[in-house]
């Protein structure tokens, strides 16, 4: 019997996602599955040296009014659905879709011979590789590798317990990151799943095959790619059990997001998949749906579609777009090698959060771009300009 799962492990939720969870009635239910962390710590790959640190946890929320969450996806995943399902959402499930049974012009969508729906809209929302996105192209596709891998697995907190070296270090329930040449790590703790998340960037080996989807790791290839690195990080990749890796890949920016005919657009990663740097794929999603919402939410003919698709774009484009650039520049930055640059790098993060810092998030005018955005009020503030 099909179901609906989660997959991968943790998930991390900034004030601008969790800002609309809270107007959405169920920031309270994700809360009782979720853990704040206290501060983001940067460290040195080589001995994990603290490079600076920044608070989280109550001082985020203070200057957002929202928190910033960890939560595993699977507890995530529920809650929306249960969510979704309460306002009447019918979701089906193993259904195998093409480019051919989408008419994009009616809009219509066959699920099979005997099942046809017909409606207003179509919006497709199926993820990084989308046929929607070529279907609305016209064309073919293809995503290209970024050269990089991600590793992921996740670690018991028992079992840190009885490690010597991790037993009991409170800034492991911290978000962490190491920073090294072309390769990054980051953990955190999913306090209700008592479990810590890492998950480690690395480049592609000359001759790896690129993973389109998640693969199964292995450990060993996992500690070669970071030997060498800090200690307790290497102690971690040790405790690795199963261990998942994918390659992360990337598509060509579309001009548009909606067709021509007025009836078909593109949302969440067919529209924008985000490099994961800034943490903000899913908060890019929320927005996404805050700003559709609110703007169909006073819709009383057919005939306004088109119209609302277009200025979704309007709203939405420019900002996603601003949030991918500056996540895919957090890239180079994580993994800068060793050298002058590098050395200016941890100069400057090393001081007090200011305008221009390397570390996005402790850039105090972009954090607060970024974080005290609501997609709702935005949306609502656009059609009042109307």
């Amino acid at each position: 019997m099909p179901v609906l799962r989660e997959v991968g492990a943790g998930i991390q939720l900034p004030p601008n996602a969790t800002t609309l969870l809270k107007d959405w009635d169920i920031l309270q239910a994700v809360q009782a599955h979720a853990s704040q962390p206290n501060q983001a710590i940067v460290r040195s790959y080589r001995d994990g040296n603290v490079l600076s640190m920044q608070d989280f946890g109550p001082v985020v929320e203070g200057k957002y009014g929202s928190p910033y969450l960890l939560i595993h996806r699977a507890d995530l995943h529920k809650i929306l659905l249960e969510k979704a399902e309460s306002l009447g959402v019918e979701i089906k499930l193993s259904c195998d879709i093409s480019q051919d049974d989408l008419d994009v012009s009616k809009p219509a969508l066959c699920l099979g011979k005997a099942e046809i729906h017909e409606g207003d809209l179509i919006l497709g929302a199926d993820g990084e590789r989308s046929i929607c996105r070529e279907k609305l192209l016209g064309t073919l596709d293809p995503l290209r590798s970024t050269g990089d891998l991600i590793f992921r697995f996740t670690v018991k907190m028992d079992d840190l317990k009885v490690d010597a070296d991790l037993k009991g270090p409170g800034d492991l329930r911290n978000i962490n990151y190491w920073m090294g040449p072309d390769s990054h790590a980051v953990s955190y703790v999913m306090e209700k799943s008592q479990l810590l998340n890492v998950i480690l960037t690395a480049l592609q080996d000359a001759g790896d095959i690129t993973q389109y989807g998640v693969q199964k790791a292995d450990p060993i290839e996992l500690k070669s790619k970071f030997k060498g690195w800090d200690p307790r990080l290497e102690r971690l990749l040790s405790l690795a059990g199963e261990c998942s890796k994918w390659s992360l890949l990337q598509s060509n920016r579309n001009q548009t997001w909606v067709h021509p005919d007025g009836a078909f657009m593109l949302i969440g990663d067919a529209a924008h998949a985000m490099p994961p740097y800034l943490a903000q794929g899913a908060a890019q999603a929320f927005e996404d749906a805050a700003v559709l919402g609110s703007l169909f939410s006073h819709v009383k003919d057919r005939e306004q579609v088109p119209g609302l698709l277009t200025k979704f774009q309007q709203i939405r484009m420019s900002r996603s777009m601003k949030v991918l650039r500056r996540s895919a520049a957090m890239r180079e930055v994580f993994g800068m090698p060793d050298g002058i640059a590098q050395q200016e790098r941890d100069a400057q993060i090393a001081m007090d959060p200011h305008e221009g810092c390397p570390i996005a998030l402790a850039d105090p005018v972009f954090q607060k771009w970024l974080w005290g955005y609501n997609a709702i009020e935005d949306a609502n503030g656009s059609r009042g300009k109307e």
